[in-house]
């Protein structure tokens, strides 16, 4: 079905298609580019977020320390009013790990926060203790215990959240190297999805340039063996010789040329009949050529007779006319004398049967010369 398609459809539809797969490949990379880039910044603000709470607690937790630590060796006599004081420390820090925990924590911090909590609820029951010992005045147990619950307690505490938020600053580290990777790996595959979509287009070019391409060699080839050999058969089977079993441009212009090589032919053939008439009209008029000529000749020669007879004839008629002219004299002179002797009127007798003779002749010529004028028209008709 696609073959029966026109060439301007199949460009049109193949780099259609190309543009079409190139967008959505765009929108495609562009989505998951962004969501990864949103996702990796979430992270990482959230990371950020972390760190500054564990800061916030740690500082907090090492705030209830310093206090501790202040009132149970500088000022044991005050620890009425450090009680609440010292609640509302330990209820910051609370707040600071609650907040913490309410954020998506990686699985070994959560692990870290866990062993924190331990610490700081032992920690935590020893300071109610030092507080109570204080109440009692006892301050060296005070001290003592202090010094105890600082050692094995609050110094683990404060390595616990160093370490909760080294891991939380690794971590961070880890989201913007693998941002980094994800946005190389993109560029890549972008550069891979742009190598690809140009080969793509270079293949549909080519498919769709040999159509063309294959089937214009061909028409060429078919025109140069009727431009150096004049065959023509070659041209009338143009539209079998391209071998397009489409309904596209490339079969009409090889049905156009089939086309104009038969009517070619059919000229040829014309003009190849009528040569032939031409040449035998050509015979016809050579014939009739030689025919005028002959009779033109022979018109010329009867031309050429009938003027040495006229002017014989016109020689005969001035001696008649001589002829008369004397015999006029005779008869004058008979009238005025008509007494001369019979010798004149022999002579006079003579000289009529010349006349006579002449006159005769003068008739048989004047015959000849209608028989020539009656041949001349015949010829010239």
């Amino acid at each position: 079905m696609f073959q029966q398609r026109s060439i301007r459809f199949k460009l049109v539809a193949g780099f259609g298609s190309l543009l079409a797969l190139v967008s959505i490949l765009i929108i495609i990379a562009t989505y998951s580019i962004e969501s990864a880039l949103n996702t990796g910044d979430s992270l990482v603000n959230q990371s950020i977020h972390q760190v500054e709470l564990g800061r916030q607690l740690l500082g907090a937790v090492r705030a209830v320390d310093d206090n501790m630590w202040n009132t149970v060796y500088n000022a044991p006599q005050t620890v009425s009013t450090f009680v609440p004081q010292h609640q509302s420390d330990v209820q910051i820090a609370n707040n600071y790990e609650k907040n913490l925990r309410h954020t998506t924590l990686p699985t070994s911090t959560t692990q870290i926060l866990g062993q924190y909590d331990a610490v700081w609820s032992v920690y935590l029951q020893n300071s109610d203790k030092e507080l109570q010992l204080l109440e009692q005045n006892n301050v060296n147990d005070a001290q003592t215990l202090y010094n105890t619950n600082y050692n094995d307690e609050i110094q683990k505490a404060f390595g616990q959240l160093d370490s909760f938020i080294l891991k939380i600053e690794a971590n961070t580290n880890q989201i913007l190297r693998s941002a980094d990777t994800f946005s190389n790996n993109s560029i890549i595959l972008a550069a891979i999805i742009g190598i690809v979509i140009v080969c793509a287009g270079i293949v549909i070019a080519w498919l769709l340039s040999q159509e063309i391409v294959v089937g214009t060699h061909r028409l060429k080839n078919i025109a140069i063996e009727i431009a150096d050999h004049g065959n023509l058969a070659v041209g009338m089977q143009a539209e079998a010789a391209t071998k397009n079993p489409g309904n596209n441009e490339m079969r009409h212009l090889a049905a156009g040329f089939s086309q104009m090589s038969l009517k070619l032919t059919n000229i040829f053939e014309r003009i190849h009949a009528d040569s032939a008439t031409v040449g035998s009209m050509t015979e016809t008029l050579s014939l009739h050529s030689k025919q005028t000529t002959l009779a033109t000749n022979e018109v010329a020669h009867t031309i050429e007779h009938v003027a040495v007879g006229t002017e014989q004839q016109t020689q005969q008629i001035q001696d008649i006319s001589r002829d008369i002219e004397h015999l006029l004299e005779q008869i004058k002179v008979l009238q005025d004398g008509s007494q001369q002797s019979t010798g004149s009127m022999q002579i006079l007798e003579e000289k009529f049967t010349v006349i006579a003779e002449r006159i005769h002749k003068l008739g048989m010529r004047t015959g000849e010369i209608e028989v020539i004028v009656e041949t001349v028209g015949k010829i010239a008709e």
